[in-house]
This record gives C-alpha cells, sequence and structure tokens, in this order.
C-alpha cells in the first residue's frame, strides 16, 4: 500500500520545490498469538488465544493510542481437519486501530496447534432381539459412531469396523445375562 503526499522540499537557502513523495506504509507483524489444541471434530475451525498478541515493527514514539491492534474479530483456521501435531493454523481477522493506523499495514500471522484424535462413541439400536452367538449383517446395522461433537453416519467404508465393535459389544453383553 502506498501513499502520495505532496510537500514543500528547500533546495536551497533561497528556492523551494514542491516535489511529489510517494511513501510506503509500515508493515507490522503480531507476536504472541497461539492457537488451542483441540480433539478432532471434523472441522477446521481453531480456537485463538489473543490475550499476548502484540505488534511487531511500529516506529519508535508512536503511543498505543496512534498505533494499536484489535483482536475482537479474529479468527484462526487449520489447514484441514486431519489428525496432526504442529498443525498450521491461518490466523485472520486482525485490525490496526488509532490516529496513526493508515500510516502501517498489517500482515495476518499463522500459529500451530495439533488436533488429536477423538474418542469415538458408538450407539446402536438393534433390529431384532439378539440372542448368545449372533453376528449383526450390514442390514441389521442401525449405528451411529459419534467423534467429538461430529457425527460420522454409516457407510460402507464404516460398516466393517463398526460391525466389529458391535459383534464384540454383543458378545460382551450377552455374557452378562
Amino acid at each position: 500500500v502506498t501513499g502520495v503526499q505532496t510537500c514543500a522540499l528547500p533546495i536551497s537557502a533561497t528556492t523551494s520545490t514542491n516535489v511529489s513523495v510517494t511513501v510506503a506504509v509500515k508493515v507490522l507483524t503480531v507476536s504472541g498469538i497461539t492457537a488451542s489444541n483441540k480433539v478432532f471434530d471434523s472441522s477446521t475451525v481453531a480456537t485463538l488465544n489473543t490475550g499476548s498478541a502484540s505488534l511487531v515493527g511500529v516506529v519508535s514514539g508512536d503511543t498505543s493510542s496512534a498505533i494499536s491492534l484489535v483482536t475482537s474479530s479474529a479468527s484462526g483456521t487449520f489447514a484441514n481437519d486431519v489428525v496432526g501435531s504442529g498443525k498450521t493454523v491461518t490466523v485472520s481477522g486482525l485490525t490496526l486501530s488509532g490516529s496513526k493506523s493508515t500510516y502501517y499495514s498489517l500482515t495476518q500471522p499463522t500459529t500451530t496447534a495439533n488436533i488429536t484424535k477423538a474418542t469415538p462413541t458408538l450407539s446402536w439400536t438393534p433390529a431384532t432381539p439378539m440372542s448368545p452367538g449372533t453376528n449383526i449383517s450390514s442390514s441389521q446395522l442401525n449405528a451411529t459412531a459419534t467423534f467429538g461433537s461430529s457425527t460420522v453416519p454409516r457407510s460402507e467404508e464404516h460398516t466393517s469396523e463398526l460391525q466389529s465393535h458391535l459383534n464384540l459389544v454383543c458378545r460382551l453383553l450377552l455374557e452378562k445375562k
């Protein structure tokens, strides 16, 4: 971002000339923003911690009333929703305020955080009464797996794993009868 400002510069003790000067704004960065680790929930939303955020590169002498960082609209986004460590989180929505904010531009930062595996919760309603030794067919599989706050619908990809877990649960329940 650049701006044009016209000013008079003295060329000699007796002569002055108007000169057009292009002044580039000072680019600032932000330090101190972190993202919280989270359990997989199939979203890319990241929770930001902005309490220690500060501007880097402010010209000496510019006070916080002249230039300050506004974090109230900040949001964080993981690059994807895949489980992993040290995942990049892109920060957006940071702005500048103050009497000299137009003299600066702001580079939105990135940070990192982890997405950990969710512990699945399996709910199942049998279509018919079960007896010892009964295996569940995929047509009887009436299950929903929940990971964090996300429900994973039944699909061929999940059917065999869910069926295996349900068979084990049924055997354990029937052994207790």
